[in-house]
């Protein structure tokens, strides 16, 4: 048996090649149009294009973001047959004024060891996966105003010395979002789904073992670079 109370920090970093894409009308918008438009993390300023009898189209604008940065609790347990558990969840609430609203976000992960059928093979080996859920902010309906949700799986390779730990891992990652904003009328009503379309990321980090402590910290490449350092306490009975 073993327990770990952990705490990670995660930042995401926005380019301003990440601000923008090219964006084209809906099926109906008369004639068909395709312009640079914010993305969700781009310029607060919509983006309007006219079409024919005087309509207009509306691609909304963002949050106007350089970073999106925040902590999460989460619990480790394990060990059966070599599979430990993670739950994952936190919830923010910025007050009335708060530009984004609350936040709460919840995860499961499962992770089952590779070694234990390998002997003394040199290198720790394992896969994994886990599920995460998303939420921000809330529409005049009462509706979440941003929703997404995660799936990984991956392999993740590491190698002990004393009490220092390198690792590196590979996963496939599939993520999805929905988008639903209410405006002042029927016409700026948005609601919007997206799904990445870059689906794999390796990372490459360290961990540092000290008696029932742990840091790590970790750099995520692939559609979007992150980083991610935690800290953790453990308990091994």
């Amino acid at each position: 048996l073993h327990l770990s109370f952990e705490v990670l920090f995660m930042s995401v970093r926005f380019e301003d090649s990440d601000k923008t894409f090219m964006a084209t009308t809906e099926q109906g918008f008369r004639p068909e149009q395709t312009t640079e438009a914010p993305t969700v993390v781009g310029s607060q300023q919509a983006v309007y294009v006219d079409g024919e009898s005087g309509t207009r189209f509306a691609f909304p604008g963002g949050f106007d973001l350089d970073s999106f940065d925040f902590s999460v609790p989460q619990l480790r347990i394990g060990s059966f047959y070599g599979t430990e558990a993670v739950i994952r969840f936190a919830l923010w609430y910025t007050g009335e004024s708060g530009e984004l609203g609350s936040f709460n976000l919840y995860g499961l992960g499962l992770r089952h060891s590779l070694s234990q059928y390998l002997g003394n093979f040199p290198i720790q080996m394992s896969v994994g996966a886990f599920w995460q859920h998303f939420a921000m902010g809330e529409n005049e309906r009462g509706d979440d105003l941003v929703e997404a949700e995660a799936f990984t799986v991956g392999l993740q390779m590491s190698k002990r010395f004393s009490w220092f730990e390198p690792y590196a891992g590979f996963s496939y990652d599939d993520f999805n979002m929905n988008l639903s904003y209410v405006g002042d009328t029927e016409e700026d009503n948005i609601d919007m789904s997206l799904d990445s379309d870059d689906h794999y990321r390796g990372t490459l980090g360290a961990t540092i073992n000290i008696a029932f402590l742990a840091a790590h910290g970790e750099y995520n490449f692939g559609g979007q670079d992150a980083y991610a350092i935690g800290l953790a306490l453990k308990y091994h009975p």
